[in-house]
């Protein structure tokens, strides 16, 4: 079925429209808690603020989405960032939802959490460093502005969809 060049625009521009959306609700509680000295200090406002940087990037990319032309740093830069936050965020989300776990079911407290928190913040960002590092250390070009799918057959699973699909699980 082909679309019709109304039906291109509409599909091009809803997902800015969300996007959009979207960077202002990250904005919005990204302030909140850089704001406030009493929730920067809180393990649950640290998830957030983190969860709301990797999702304003990430929509930045959305919004972005076809613009760069291929083969430019833009279109790497932007295919870089994508690889960057898109595992991370769901991670944090996961995280969340273990955050919720810990201290609703099983009445951590949060002093308990703190302690969890190196792990439930640090290893997604390092995870979401290693993941869009590695596809521009071996020669990305960013020329169909989705790096991670040109390169070896392992990389998908083990960087991507592995993590991605187990975030999704402990969300659960």
């Amino acid at each position: 079925m082909d679309f019709t060049d109304q039906q291109l625009r509409i599909l091009d521009i809803l997902p800015r429209v969300s996007a959009a959306l979207s960077i202002f609700g990250s904005l919005f509680i990204i302030y909140q808690v850089l704001k406030n000295p009493k929730k920067r200090e809180m393990v649950y406002h640290r998830q957030m603020l983190v969860l709301s940087c990797t999702d304003f990037i990430y929509s930045a990319v959305r919004f972005v989405g076809g613009w760069p032309p291929p083969g430019s740093a833009w279109c790497t830069s932007n295919a870089f960032l994508g690889l960057l936050t898109a595992v991370p965020q769901a991670m944090f989300n996961a995280a969340l939802c273990l955050y919720y776990l810990f201290t609703i079911r099983y009445k951590w407290s949060e002093v308990q959490m703190r302690r969890l928190q190196p792990l439930l913040l640090v290893f997604p960002i390092v995870w979401g460093l290693v993941s869009a590092i590695f596809p521009l250390s071996a020669g990305c070009s960013g020329t169909d502005c989705i790096p991670a799918e040109k390169y070896y057959d392992l990389f998908n699973p083990i960087a991507l969809y592995v993590p991605l699909w187990t975030s999704f699980a402990v969300a659960l």
